[in-house]
């Protein structure tokens, strides 16, 4: 195949964040221009055209907020993705008693889900009717989490319309062998791109206008002669340090015309790196989100201080998600120092370890990162090492103490469901609750989902047997489980760990936990000589502790996590001569008061010295569960 004429067009479908540029879209339009200045790239959002379409359809009562409620929150049992289903099944309505039977998340919600429902076959008619008005000659589909019905439906639509249109599809949803599978699947989708896009949609436009053989273009799935799918090999090592800044102008411009603009206050998103240095060591058992894409890789800091001065001064805006899975170590050394200098107010928000140290967070406060995603997951080292965290439980509440003493936004979640844990652990994470009404509390608690990519799913002897695909895909695609199988990335199992119940008892309390912080818990302390002046608001009256003496010392002894071996050296030091039963005892009475927190004989005291600003912990948009199915992508690297 030859193309006479070369024009591009990009689709970001719901339910993409609204807020939010595609990060992989806009970098896909710079790296086309940038080696095939012959294509002409445009990029419809057409996210933002579905949240305003679903505003005028019901008077307002789909907002903004509503279509964040359905779409980008991505529940376990996929609520965006269901409401496209109808569309993609030509009919009003698919399986909606089945899926409405199952719902585990209220009346009221599935009430919006299924109003949406309805809607979503007019809106794809709509929408493929104004692509095929003028049809390019390639339509690119970016599907990550909630994309992939809308996706399907409107490909399908196209090519019913526009058969010489050519279809490409890839994404996080298309990574591995569900890429492959989805191309096999479903013959209107011309070309499917598994794993990182940059160099594989290059490879393949130049095949489209006869420079390669299709067998040559890596990662690619694609149809021979006898209309047999065929898949390429994959290979993700894009160099990411010579991928040029993403090229945003279509979403802001489209943004801007937007009735629900004035809603929702937008975003950057940049990367300055890619994959995962700590899974690249130890895998966290449960999370499946680098897929094929693990190997960390970063760009120069002087690189990514550029992308930031051209962005912000050409968009005006401040905000700036960094999209990294975690940041790079080397970061504290040069890029952070470069953002300290900045002579312009950004508010930047990371993906951090939970393990960094005093010195690390006033660099991140310094740098102007107020927003930060520790991957806590939990307050039992028990739990943390069945994840493979490499973190403990006192380490996270240290952090946690240190993050909100910087006023930095934290976003974390409490993650269940793990082979091998043990009730116990749960209880004594809830005893210990109250104590930490002052730190800014989890998003919520949830059991984790078998992804696909994680070691859970890979390695069933840790104790994920008879896996199957997640029922929810059921009442969304109409196939069999056999069928889902290579096609999906949430699985279930059979239920391990801890009951519903203890989960849900974890839940109820997670509620009280937001709500004393919500009412301004705090513990707070200030010393004078040798007292330490202790106010603690934590519960429906305020008490203030006096520590005198030895105590005072110990206190002193614990600002980091340290073991009784520990305190005792710095007692001596102080002129305390302690023996090992006297000490315990004071550092049990220091803990049954909720001043210092017991991780198995790791202590760490609980409160500031400082009145913290407090920060809107729980008005901040939900970057989602940490168990990673429904964060906010950071690989959106593929059309």
């Amino acid at each position: 195949m030859k193309l006479e004429s070369k024009r591009l067009q990009f689709v970001c479908m719901p339910w993409h964040s609204l807020k939010y540029p595609s990060l992989g879209l806009g970098i896909l339009t710079s790296t086309i221009g940038q080696r095939l200045p012959q294509w002409s790239i445009s990029t419809r959002y057409a996210n933002l055209a579905w949240a305003d379409f679903l505003r005028r359809e019901t008077d307002g009562v789909i907002s903004a907020a509503q279509y964040t409620d359905i779409g980008e929150n991505r529940q376990r049992w996929a609520p965006g993705e269901w409401v496209f289903s109808s569309a993609l099944h030509d009919v009003l309505e698919w399986k909606v008693d089945e899926y409405k039977g199952k719902f585990p998340h209220g009346d009221e919600l599935f009430a919006l889900t299924y109003t949406a429902h309805r809607l979503a076959p007019r809106f794809i008619s709509q929408l493929a009717d104004e692509i095929c008005a003028s049809p390019p000659e390639v339509l690119g589909l970016t599907s990550t989490f909630a994309q992939n019905v809308a996706s399907l439906a409107l490909a399908k639509a196209v090519k019913l319309r526009s058969p010489d249109t050519v279809i490409v599809m890839g994404g996080a949803n298309c990574d591995g062998v569900m890429g492959p599978a989805m191309h096999s699947r479903y013959t209107f989708l011309d070309y499917v791109i598994s794993g990182e896009g940059e160099d594989a949609l290059v490879e393949l436009l130049e095949a489209l206008d006869g420079a390669r053989g299709l067998g040559t273009v890596r990662n690619l799935s694609w149809r021979d002669p006898a209309f047999f799918s065929r898949s390429n090999e994959q290979r993700n090592d894009v160099a990411v340090a010579r991928l040029p800044p993403p090229n945003f102008d279509d979403y802001f411009i489209q943004f801007e015309q937007c009735e629900i603009a004035e809603h929702v206050e937008p975003s950057l998103v940049l990367e300055s790196s890619r994959g995962c240095w700590w899974g690249a060591k130890h895998h966290c058992t449960f999370c499946g989100l680098n897929g094929t894409t693990m190997t960390f890789r970063t760009k120069a800091a002087a690189d990514v201080m550029r992308e930031i001065m051209l962005l912000t001064d050409r968009h005006k805006v401040l905000d700036i998600m960094m999209a990294d899975n975690i940041i790079a170590m080397d970061s504290f050394k040069d890029l952070l120092p470069q953002l300290s200098s900045l002579d312009l107010d950004v508010r930047l928000h990371y993906e951090i370890k939970s393990n960094l140290t005093l010195e690390q967070i006033e660099q991140l406060r310094s740098a102007k990162v107020m927003h930060v995603q520790p991957g806590i997951e939990s307050l039992s080292t028990h739990v943390l090492n069945l994840m493979e965290k490499g973190v403990t439980a006192a380490q996270n509440v240290y952090s946690l103490r240190e993050l909100e003493q910087h006023n930095l936004t934290v976003s974390w979640n409490i993650l269940a469901g793990f082979p091998g844990e043990d009730v116990s652990e749960y209880r004594k994470m809830l005893r210990a609750f109250p104590n930490l009404y002052h730190l800014q509390p989890p998003l919520g608690a949830t059991r984790i989902m078998l992804q696909r990519f994680s070691p859970y799913f890979s390695k069933p002897w840790l104790g994920f047997q008879n896996k199957r695909p997640a029922e929810c895909y059921e009442f969304i695609y109409g196939l069999s489980s056999s069928e889902l199988t290579d096609m999906v990335y949430m699985f279930e199992s059979d239920g391990l760990g801890v009951s519903d119940a203890i989960i849900h008892e974890i839940e109820l309390e997670v509620e009280k936990w937001q709500a004393a912080y919500r009412d301004g818990a705090r513990l707070t302390h200030t010393i004078d000589g040798d007292v330490v002046y202790i106010q603690d608001g934590r519960g429906k009256s305020e008490i203030e502790h006096i520590l005198r003496g030895i105590e005072a010392s110990i206190f002193a002894a614990v600002e980091e996590p340290s073991r009784v071996t520990g305190i005792r050296r710095r007692l001596e030091t102080d002129g305390w001569n302690c023996d090992p039963h006297s000490l315990r005892r004071c550092l049990e009475d220091l803990c049954f008061r909720g001043l210092l927190f017991d991780d198995a004989g790791w202590y760490v005291r609980l409160s500031m010295n400082v009145r913290p600003h407090r920060i809107r912990h729980l008005d901040c948009e939900p970057l989602g569960l940490a168990s990673r199915f429904d964060s906010i992508s950071s690989k959106e690297v593929m059309p």
